[in-house]
Order: C-alpha cells, then structure tokens, then sequence
C-alpha cells in the first residue's frame, strides 16, 4: 500500500454503525407478537361490548311498545275474557234471581199450521209429540125444549194442529163418563166421514164426504145437534170467526140433505 487514507468513512467502522443503530431501535419480536396479540383482544372487547349495548337497547324499546307484553298475536282469534271466579261456599244456599213478570200480551190469532187430515196412516214418529188441551161443544138435554142445548167438555188433541184435533174429537162422540151425565151426541165414531179442514184467512172450510145415518131421517134439531157443534168448536180457537161446511165440496147440498133447510125460503 503507499500509505494513502481511502476516501470516505472506514469500512468496518460503517458496518460497526449500522449494527449499533440496529440494535438501537430494533424491537424483540416475542414483545412486537404479545402487543399485536393484546391489540386484537381490545378490539375483539370493544365489538363485544357495543354489540351487548345493541340488544339492550332493542330489547328495551320492544318492551316499551303498547301490548308488548300480550305474547304472540294470533290471526284470526280473539282471547276470551278470564271466567270470573266463583263465590266462596258459605254454607248457606245462595237466593236464586226472581223471574220478571212477562208484559200482557194480545192473544195469538195466529193458526198454528194449515189444518188438512192425514191422506193415511204414516211411521211412528221418533218422539211423542206435544200434546193440548181444547174444548169440544156436546149436547145437553134441556128441559121444556125439544133441542137440546151445548155444554163444553175438554179433549187432548196434538199440539200441532189444535183445530183439527179437536175437530175429530168432537167426531168420534162422548166418552162413558160423559154419557153418564146425561151428555149426548149426533157423532159416534164418525171421524172418518171428515175429508179436510182448510183455513182461508179467519175462515174455516169444513168439507164431509158422507153424513148418512148421522141423524134419524125424522130428526128436525139437525142445526142443534149437528152445525151448532161444530161451530163453536172451532170458532173457540182465536184465528177463526167463520165457520163453513159442505157435503162432497158443496155447502148447498150439505144445507139440503143434511140440515134439511130450504133454499127457496
């Protein structure tokens, strides 16, 4: 070598820098991984605790909501009301509440069904049906009279068709204990010469098939025995003021041949 400084610092003394400076600001790498590792725990924390805070809050304004707290609402449906609770037994029987007293009302005019005998004999029905109580007009002797007169006697007919009913009792005659009385009838089992009853408004049509032999051909009370019976029978139901009665569809030939009145009078 001739001895000459080289230009610029030494060599060695560069590198012997550069590793002193290195040392320097150089940081462990366990300490840079533990800092990093405690950083991602802070943040992990944070989110947990304003995710917490969220719900809370959701939660709180639900509850705050007008029948939030009424369960699940159903479609369709309405919650009954909670049945209320029953008395506490005494021991003593409770007073049972007094029925109102029913207003006065006009009396039903109205008939219960078209009145039509039955075209024949039909099934059993399931059931009894509702049974009534009506009156029937039968004929009491009258002293000094050569008619007798009209005295009224119950029957228990169908409820259904009341008129009717009681229409056919007074067909079929008086019962034992009647006759015993001295009660008497024109009709004696003659339920079978009724053909219908039909109701045309406040009018009953009363129509008779046959009335032969009902009366000994020299009876002269057929409108006592006969018409008078009949029509206060039925005239005694509220939907009827009219009675009118026919032989075979006919009223003249039953006022003919039955009660014998002339028409020519």
């Amino acid at each position: 070598m001739d001895g000459r400084r080289p230009h610029g610092p030494d060599p060695l003394r560069r590198l012997h820098d550069a590793a002193d400076a290195m040392h320097r600001h150089a940081t462990p790498p366990a300490v840079a991984a533990l800092r990093a590792r405690v950083r991602r725990r802070r943040v992990r924390r944070t989110w947990l605790t304003v995710a917490t805070t969220l719900v809370a809050g959701v939660a709180g304004w639900q509850l705050l909501q007008p029948g939030a707290d009424s369960g699940p609402a159903v479609s369709g449906t309405v919650a009954a009301p909670p049945a209320p609770a029953p008395p506490p037994d005494t021991g003593r029987p409770s007073a049972a509440p007094r029925p109102s007293s029913p207003a006065p009302s006009a009396p039903d005019r109205r008939s219960p069904e078209a009145e039509q005998p039955p075209a024949g004999p039909g099934p059993a029905p399931s059931t009894a049906p509702a049974r009534r109580t009506v009156t029937v007009y039968v004929l009491r002797p009258r002293p000094g009279e050569r008619c007798p007169g009209t005295v009224a006697v119950r029957r228990t007919v169908d409820a259904a068709s009341p008129a009717l009913g009681a229409l056919r009792a007074l067909l079929d005659g008086t019962t034992p204990a009647e006759e015993r009385r001295g009660l008497s009838s024109a009709f004696d089992g003659d339920a079978w010469r009724l053909t219908r009853l039909r109701l045309e408004g406040t009018t009953a049509h009363v129509d008779f098939r046959s009335m032969t032999g009902v009366l000994p051909a020299r009876d002269s009370c057929e409108v006592t025995k006969i018409m008078t019976p009949i029509r206060r029978t039925l005239q005694g139901f509220p939907w009827i003021d009219d009675v009118r009665v026919s032989l075979r569809g006919s009223e003249r030939a039953f006022r003919r041949d039955v009660l014998h009145i002339d028409e020519g009078k």
